[in-house]
């Protein structure tokens, strides 16, 4: 079974016509440019998160970049709540000795 791409068909189809009856012919756009997939220096690596995204880099599919900026943006939410759930303990125990 052949695939057949039924909006190719029909856009050569129109095209045939157009020709065959002398209408001036629009040329198609260009496709879109493909983006650069992004490279960040091997500095950025460096410290505790570029120690993770190598340790996990070998036993995933997920690209470098996409690892360190998860981990950059994760941990700093982790270690706040950390942080605010001691603060807000240690503030409970004050209060608590101070009555």
């Amino acid at each position: 079974m052949t695939h057949v791409d039924i909006d190719a068909e029909f856009a050569q189809m129109k095209r045939r016509r157009m020709e065959r009856e002398g209408l001036s012919l629009v040329p198609e756009p260009e496709p879109p440019k493909q983006l650069e997939w992004p490279v960040i220096d091997e500095v950025a690596y460096y410290g505790l998160a570029g120690d993770i995204v190598r340790t996990l880099e070998p036993h995933t599919e997920a690209d470098r970049v996409a690892l360190l900026l998860q981990i950059l943006t994760f941990a700093p939410t982790v270690t706040a709540l950390t942080c605010s759930l001691c603060w807000s303990e240690t503030v409970r125990k004050v209060g608590k000795g101070l009555r």
